[in-house]
């Protein structure tokens, strides 16, 4: 790149990052604020905690899930107001988010993987909901709610096992996993993952520890 291309990402990152900064002391939950922390999430610094913690509560309060969101009025294109998601659908996105993260800039994030816990924890509780007239039908329900997660979050942890067999992170992420859904088919699918992990490489501290 050149001198001139440099200089324009230069000021854009200390722009992201003044506007996080602001954002972070002054407490707005706004469709700009989510814009920010996304960029500087995946245009300027994937690692960065305070980015990830505005997005997740952007995100939340825009779903509806939990407080009030403010737009204030600005000139920056960063400002223009994001479509408020859906309790439904703001969780896939930003799973959505962890993968575009994971696929440009590695597995090996806590952030990342801290986001990921966060959206385990937040479907598994939404899909449990209701259900009052038919408590069977309901328990059923959330518990096979609760199994596409699994499946779903199994994947992506072993994505990132088949890139490293030792990445802490996602072996963290599949003990998590098996500690929220609370399956016991589940349980017996992690002891054989772990076993045959442990086939393969009989030294993988973390394969034993998962066993």
């Amino acid at each position: 790149r050149g001198p001139g291309a440099i200089a324009a990402a230069s000021r854009f990152s200390k722009g992201c990052l003044s506007l996080l900064r602001a954002f972070a002391r002054s407490g707005e939950l706004s469709g700009r604020c989510l814009a920010v922390a996304t960029a500087v999430i995946e245009k300027i610094n994937p690692a960065d905690y305070t980015a990830w913690k505005l997005r997740w509560d952007c995100s939340r309060a825009l779903s509806g899930l939990s407080g009030s969101s403010s737009n204030a009025s600005s000139s920056s294109p960063l400002s223009s107001p994001l479509p408020s998601p859906s309790s439904s659908s703001f969780l896939a996105e930003e799973a959505r988010l962890c993968a575009r993260v994971a696929a440009r800039s590695g597995f090996k994030n806590y952030q990342l993987w801290n986001h990921r816990g966060k959206i385990i924890a937040e479907a598994v509780g939404e899909g449990g909901g209701g259900g009052e007239g038919n408590e069977a039908a309901a328990e059923a329900a959330a518990t096979e709610f609760a199994k596409l997660i699994a499946g779903r979050e199994l994947a992506f942890a072993s994505a990132a096992l088949s890139d490293d067999a030792k990445n802490y992170h996602a072996w963290s992420h599949r003990c998590l996993v098996a500690g929220i859904v609370r399956c016991p088919q589940l349980w017996e699918g992690e002891r054989e993952f772990a076993g045959g992990a442990i086939a393969e490489d009989p030294g993988s501290n973390s394969a034993w520890a998962h066993r």
